[in-house]
């Protein structure tokens, strides 16, 4: 099963210009993913330039929320 990187990894392919974004899902998930709504350590599919969708519940998950930003 791919980690946390492979996410990292794919988003940079995806949005190679958006750096600040993937410095914040690095400092907001160091390690896995964790889903806000449902726990679910499963990995997220990456759907847009600020959101990643749960695999398991299917819900919207934005990078800044519940951050600083």
């Amino acid at each position: 099963m791919p980690g946390m990187p492979d996410i990292l990894e794919r988003f940079a392919q995806r949005f190679p210009e958006d750096l600040e974004r993937r410095q914040i899902l690095e400092l907001r998930w160091p390690v896995e993913f964790t889903c806000p709504e449902c726990r679910s350590g499963k990995l997220p599919m990456v759907t847009g330039r600020r959101l990643l969708k749960c695999r398991a519940c299917r819900r919207p998950v934005r990078i800044t929320a519940g951050t600083l930003f």
